[in-house]
């Protein structure tokens, strides 16, 4: 049995998320070290760990790889709250995983992947950054094994703007070098599998740059905007938005969270 197909499997063990009268089936070396990790052996393998990637920047900027914290959770009380999907109660850098946490996952014989209790990574900056051969090969290969991962540029000053986007499509090239990214039309599920966003995902700030993705034959694996999505996840911060509906943007999150978990 393939990977992927046994990740499919994994996700079928978990709980079933409804919203509004839809079912879909879902899971219930980096810059600054993370405190208080724990273990991947502790984790419940129907509950869902929103995953933040620690990675290194190359250059000086405000925001690292742990930038935006109550943002995040922010997102998580409002999948918690309109969705049946069981969400860890892990704190922040409990839940962070290093590209060397992967690695050595996969160096191991006989050890379950963590893609299976990882099926999901998260990772946001604002500066410019850069992955090694080794690091790359470990993404390919989270990838490959079916996991998903979401980038969003972090936009902290006009200086900035959209160099956290350009460089990754930079070094997407080094860690799936076989495949281009490419647009992800408005009309593709991520958009409506849970709510409908028919204009794509939310613009907060920075460049209108498109919402790119890497596909695995039929399946979106890396889901890429420029837009600031993440700010639109603090509930402070989208009260004081232009945007009529003020859920719009963790509604797009719970878009992409239950996107990565049934694909």
């Amino acid at each position: 049995m393939s990977d992927v197909c046994t990740r499919r499997r994994f996700l079928a063990k978990a709980a079933t998320a409804s919203v509004g009268g839809v079912v879909l089936t879902g899971v219930a070396g980096a810059a600054r070290t993370a405190p208080n990790r724990a273990s991947q052996r502790d984790e419940d393998s129907e509950v869902f760990v929103f995953s933040r990637l620690q990675f290194r920047t190359i250059n000086q900027t405000q925001d690292q790889w742990d930038c935006g914290i109550d943002k995040e959770e922010d997102l998580l009380e409002f999948l918690r709250k309109n969705t049946s999907v069981r969400v860890s109660q892990k704190s922040f850098y409990e839940r962070s995983i290093s590209i060397e946490d992967l690695r050595n996952v996969y160096a191991r014989p006989g050890n379950d992947s963590v893609v299976y209790t990882r099926p999901f990574l998260f990772m946001t900056g604002s500066g410019k950054f850069e992955f090694n051969a080794p690091e790359s090969a470990t993404l390919a290969e989270y990838l490959r094994r079916g996991g998903f991962w979401y980038i969003d540029d972090c936009i902290s000053s006009p200086r900035h703007t959209s160099d956290f986007y350009r460089t990754f499509l930079r070094e997407v090239r080094n860690i799936w070098p076989d495949q281009e990214m490419r647009p992800v039309p408005h009309d593709h599920e991520i958009y409506h599998c849970v709510y409908d966003a028919p204009e794509g995902a939310p613009w907060v700030q920075g460049e209108h740059v498109p919402y790119m993705g890497l596909f695995m034959k039929d399946r979106l694996a890396v889901f890429l905007t420029g837009v600031d999505l993440h700010c639109g996840w603090r509930w402070e911060w989208t009260s004081r938005s232009e945007h009529k509906d003020k859920t719009i943007c963790r509604k797009m999150g719970v878009n992409i969270i239950v996107y990565a978990l049934t694909h």
